[in-house]
């Protein structure tokens, strides 16, 4: 929707432009929609008949189309942009549930000198890759398809970020160099629960053994939320604490009778409530199926976000992290990432977890930039 606001505002200038307003009653006709047409294929590589226009003429309808058709057909296993660039490689685990990763498209165009693999969301479907290990191990094969041997330059948005530092931990582990894991907007909480890990795994095995994740990703989804509203909470007064302590009580004695949970979810960097995502993807779904949405990419991948624990990795790490508000008060700027790897360069962006890949997308470009450049005149003093 922010892409297809952009260039209808290159149409229609000096108009204020929203989701529902009508192609045609802005004073849309032929000639210009053959232009809207071709820059959507100029910008998604996805060619749209003028039908599909006259059927859907608001942006709201189109950005459906667009993107429940990709869901329809399927990503490839990777797309090249800047295939000639001569500067490092960058494999990018896009994380974008709704769409395709076409934001790189946008950022490709700042780092000219970067060759970037897109590596693409893994969506849900029999058999699919269903933890973060399995995912990286996915990509990794793809990647190969690419670029045989290292040195690797990784990284991803959001889940994605987990997949790209476990393919990191994979690809070391055979001897591979990686030069630096770029983790945007990933959180590293889960990094808390290493010592436990073995007591998780016995855990795993109470109950059906194809539940196991499930039930990790609920526990552990659990504990980091309480986790830290008690960090929030030991603040107040005792009387205080023992009042939350009796709601939370029972508010999850209540859950438990009713069989179900509002638990809080957290996808990459993001906080959602599942019960509010739902409602959200129900409204602007309107008929398609549930394996059409992107709601239900977005549960595969926080399930498998919320059960990975991350492993010491002792290599680089860069974090970009969407802060809406900059405190500069936060005692860890890394977010948790220096608890995983020795060596974490932390990048800050005033903005939301969704705002990185739309309306400040020139501000995450212009970091990864840096980033990169920086980079490659680190391999250039090495050579």
């Amino acid at each position: 929707e922010h892409e297809l606001t952009e260039i209808w505002e290159t149409l229609f200038p000096g108009k204020t432009i929203g989701i529902r307003d009508d192609f045609f009653e802005l004073g849309g006709h032929s000639l210009l929609a053959i232009r809207l047409l071709g820059k959507i294929k100029t910008l998604r590589n996805q060619r749209l008949p003028m039908a599909t226009l006259f059927e859907s003429s608001t942006i709201q309808k189109l950005a459906r189309v667009i993107t429940y058709g990709m869901h329809a057909e399927g990503e490839p296993p990777y797309v090249v942009l800047n295939p000639d660039a001569t500067g490092p490689a960058l494999a990018f685990v896009h994380g974008d549930a709704h769409g395709a990763g076409w934001y790189l498209r946008r950022i490709a165009k700042v780092t000219k000198t970067t060759r970037i693999v897109v590596l693409p969301t893994v969506r849900p479907a029999p058999g699919a890759p269903a933890t973060i290990q399995e995912m990286a191990e996915m990509q990794i094969a793809s990647l190969k398809q690419v670029q045989p041997t290292g040195p690797y330059l990784l990284g991803g948005f959001c889940t994605g970020g987990l997949v790209a530092l476990e393919m990191a931990q994979r690809l070391r582990a055979v001897g591979e160099e990686i030069k630096l894991v770029i983790v945007v907007d990933t959180t590293a909480t889960n990094v808390m629960f290493r010592p436990f890990k073995r007591l998780f795994a016995s855990i795993d095995a109470l109950g059906p053994a194809d539940k196991w994740l499930d039930r990790r990703a609920d526990l552990l989804r659990r504990l980091r939320y309480w986790y830290l509203r008690w960090n929030k909470e030991r603040r107040k007064s005792v009387g205080e604490q023992l009042s939350w302590i009796g709601q939370v009580l029972k508010r999850t004695t209540a859950e438990l009778r009713a069989g179900r949970s509002t638990s809080v979810m957290l996808a990459g960097g993001t906080l959602v409530v599942v019960e509010e995502l739902a409602q959200e993807d129900a409204n602007v779904m309107q008929g398609a199926t549930v394996n059409d949405s992107g709601y239900t990419t977005l549960r595969h991948q926080t399930r498998a976000s919320c059960a990975y624990i991350h492993e010491y990795y002792p290599g680089r790490v860069a974090s970009i992290r969407a802060v809406p508000t900059l405190n500069r008060e936060v005692a860890d700027r890394t977010y948790g990432w220096k608890r995983v790897a020795p060596d974490v360069e932390a990048y800050e962006i005033e903005t939301t977890h969704i705002g990185l890949i739309t309306r400040d997308l020139a501000k995450l470009a212009a970091n990864l930039a840096e980033i990169l450049a920086r980079e490659s005149a680190r391999s250039s003093t090495r050579n």
